[in-house]
């Protein structure tokens, strides 16, 4: 694994994040555990929000 500037990522690019990193928003999750989007920025809401993966 190595890491690289968000802007050399392209289509097809597999990442990997941690709690507190940014992701691009055109980026597909394809495993995650107990993932949660702080929406602050969308919502104003100052929790983060639950989310659940769909198949």
């Amino acid at each position: 694994m190595r890491r690289i500037p968000a802007a050399e990522v392209v289509p097809g690019d597999v990442i990997q994040v941690a709690a507190g990193d940014r992701v691009p928003a055109d980026a597909r999750v394809v495993e995650a555990a107990s993932p949660a989007v702080n929406e602050v920025v969308l919502t104003g809401e100052s929790r983060s929000a639950g989310k659940r993966m769909c198949p």
